[in-house]
């Protein structure tokens, strides 16, 4: 298993955590605009998608839970370029998944955030579901039908 990332973030120590940005320069193939839409291939069924923004530079998805509106999961894609940056806590860092596919995950009492590079985009997931579950719905990542 693998245990070096393959691409890297540039990591800021801030108050509280820590501040993440995409590390364009760590990458060959990076995407300048959205050419191809992915989305979460299996999102649990008590999410509704609340809120949508498409631009040229990423795509934003705010999916809510149905029963407990204090819960939800956002879903974001990003051309590297664009990517901003994220606090995480000091518990942050890279973790592999079991296809070697490289994730940079925080969890917390708030919930989790995982940011992975793939394809030339950043895809950050973020809510109230655990690490594992989280890893899960990574894992269901696929290209979009128009």
């Amino acid at each position: 298993m693998r245990t070096e990332p393959d691409w890297n973030f540039i990591v800021k120590d801030c108050t509280g955590g820590k501040n993440v940005s995409f590390d364009v320069s760590s990458v060959d193939q990076t995407k300048n605009s959205i050419e191809q839409t992915y989305e979460i291939g299996a999102m649990p069924q008590r999410f509704r998608l609340g809120f949508e923004n498409e631009s040229p530079d990423g795509i934003t998805q705010i999916w809510s839970d149905k029963q407990k509106a204090s819960e939800g999961i956002c879903f974001g894609q990003f051309i590297p370029s664009i990517y901003q940056s994220v606090s995480f806590s000091d518990k942050a860092g890279y973790c592999f998944g079991d296809d070697g596919t490289q994730y940079y995950i925080d969890e917390n009492d708030e919930g989790t955030a995982v940011v992975w590079f793939r394809d030339g985009y950043v895809f950050l997931l973020s809510g109230s579901l655990s690490k594992n579950e989280m890893l899960g719905l990574c894992k269901t990542l696929k290209m979009a039908k128009k």
